[in-house]
């Protein structure tokens, strides 16, 4: 177990969470075991993510607004439409986890369409979001 943890340690998921205590917590779970960067902010995961290096995206479904837009979850679809695009286009894309207090049905079978796997309500359990964070990590690779 120890040398899995030595492989995966240099895995980069970047937390996109704006709420200040549920980014520390999700940053201090997945040190243990990867390397982790976060953004409070659709616009600065967006900047990032046009950089290579990052291999899973923690997203919180409901972020600030940047372009005034009235539906919370808007800019959080929108990073994941953005890396769907960018796969679609051929480029190498992360797995994208999806965690938020407020999720529908909908919701889910509308990120289930747009190809994202894992969709976790808050609080997450550790034990569920470190399963999902493997599982991701190993249907990207």
């Amino acid at each position: 177990m120890i040398e899995a943890l030595e492989v995966t340690k240099q895995k980069l998921i970047l937390v996109v969470e704006d709420q200040p205590t549920d980014r520390f917590l999700f940053e201090d779970r997945l040190r243990t075991g990867y390397e982790v960067e976060s953004s409070a902010d659709s616009q600065t995961a967006l900047h990032r993510l046009a950089s290579p290096g990052v291999d899973l995206v923690l997203l919180d479904l409901q972020l600030p607004f940047q372009n005034g837009g009235e539906d919370t979850k808007a800019e959080g679809y929108r990073i994941i439409e953005e890396l769907r695009s960018r796969k679609l286009a051929g480029e190498k894309v992360p797995g994208v986890i999806v965690v938020s207090n407020y999720i529908t049905p909908l919701d889910t079978a509308k990120l289930h369409d747009l190809g994202v796997e894992h969709v976790l309500a808050k609080p997450v359990p550790s034990l569920l979001m470190y399963q999902a964070v493997e599982a991701a990590l190993q249907a990207a690779a």
